[in-house]
């Protein structure tokens, strides 16, 4: 089985670190890796580090029809020097370049690994756009592979296709619970600031958000929530963490945090420190692909408050490793988190059954074995589906 060539399209090299350690574990499973990505130097380290090779192939985010079909030529000839037995295609540019050049060389085995739907929370113009491109890296795909089982739904019932799996309980890349562990002996400190409002705020419930500042992560619904409890006396700490890519929501944090206990942290590398010195995490999303930093809090130790949306419910088990509650819906969240301010032992027992489920389901060790099987099968049956 040696030689099996195995090939990884992303559009630009900000996600290297979930391929870390992952690419090792599968050439030591016996298979040739290749990256093909947008590399300003991360992947380059990453591939002497892990033993693959890197292909250095521009790709932009956003529409540009000139620069696309740059990318798509140069894209092909990159796969076709490759000569992958599997393609696997993730993030939404690269899906659609390498669905069309994987078609195209007639890759035997071709994968979308979706992530996401990003046009979930779009409408109008937009959202027929995203959809029809989103339509397309599938159809082109002998499979698509989702990374929890909402998304799975959402793809069928969206009618993407009808070849959409899904692996165990979901994950995209599995979490190190050796990193992510309160034992862990690696965390660093948390930021002055960030330390010094936490010690002034006494016994307050400590809240954490964790993500991108922009709508669709909930940042307006949590603002609200707040807002309620807060004007019925319920003491909450809240540190916020993450970039900022929304102006009008960040001057609604400003104003909230001149007058409440909310402490405003930028993007971290590592949150774990931030996640230790918490009592929950809070994530009122409108739509994930698969709650990551929520399994992330979970390896520390720490429930979370989410929503229904897509991605998010399948993460958290109601009642037993956190809450769920109705998508944009601030008096549901601010219910939410007064229970939980009101019984703290009942966090503590939720922050103790999140670290076991996370154990049970989503540890690297489990989920790459999972993807590597699951290669290995799709490789020896040769193709199960027709390419249309």
């Amino acid at each position: 089985m040696t030689g099996r060539r195995l090939c990884f399209v992303i559009t630009n090299d900000i996600s290297t670190v979930f391929y870390r350690g992952y690419l090792g574990y599968l050439r030591e499973r016996g298979w040739n890796v290749t990256i093909i990505s947008r590399d300003t130097g991360k992947l380059t380290a990453l591939g002497e580090a892990e033993g693959v090779d890197i292909v250095d192939v521009d790709m932009v985010r956003d529409p540009s029809p000139i620069r696309d079909l740059r990318s798509l030529i140069r894209l092909t000839r990159a796969i076709r020097r490759v000569r992958p037995d599997v393609l696997v295609f993730s993030t939404p540019k690269a899906s659609l370049l390498a669905s069309v050049a994987g078609w195209l060389l007639r890759v035997p085995v071709r994968i979308y690994h979706i992530l996401g739907l990003r046009y979930e929370t779009e409408s109008g113009m937009r959202r027929r756009v995203f959809r029809s491109l989103e339509k397309t890296a599938a159809g082109l795909a002998t499979e698509t592979l989702a990374v929890s089982h909402s998304l799975a739904e959402l793809v069928r019932e969206e009618r993407l296709t009808s070849r959409v799996v899904v692996l165990g309980e979901g994950s995209p890349f599995g979490t190190d619970l050796r990193r992510f562990s309160p034992d862990a002996l690696d965390i660093p400190a948390l930021d002055a600031d960030t330390d010094a409002f936490l010690a002034g705020q006494g016994a307050a419930f400590r809240l954490l958000f964790v993500g991108r500042i922009t709508r669709d992560k909930g940042v307006g619904d949590l603002l609200d929530a707040l807002a309620l409890l807060a004007d019925r006396g319920v003491e909450v700490a809240s540190v916020i963490v993450g970039p900022g890519e929304d102006a009008g929501l960040e001057r609604r944090i400003e104003d909230f945090a001149a007058e409440h206990a909310v402490q405003r942290v930028g993007s971290v590398a590592d949150p774990r420190a931030y996640m230790r010195a918490v009592d929950m995490l809070c994530l009122p999303t409108l739509r994930e692909g698969f709650g990551q930093v929520i399994v992330e809090a979970a390896g520390l130790g720490v429930p979370t408050i989410t929503t229904q949306a897509t991605g998010a419910r399948d993460v958290v088990v109601d009642g037993e490793t956190g809450l769920i509650v109705p998508v944009k819906d601030g008096i549901a969240l601010a219910a939410a988190i007064e229970r939980a301010v009101a019984d703290r032992d009942d966090v503590r027992r939720w922050g103790s059954a999140a670290r076991a489920r996370a154990e049970e389901y989503y540890s690297t060790d489990r989920v790459w074995r999972q993807y590597a099987d699951h290669f290995e099968g799709r490789l020896r049956a040769g193709e199960d589906s027709s390419d249309g």
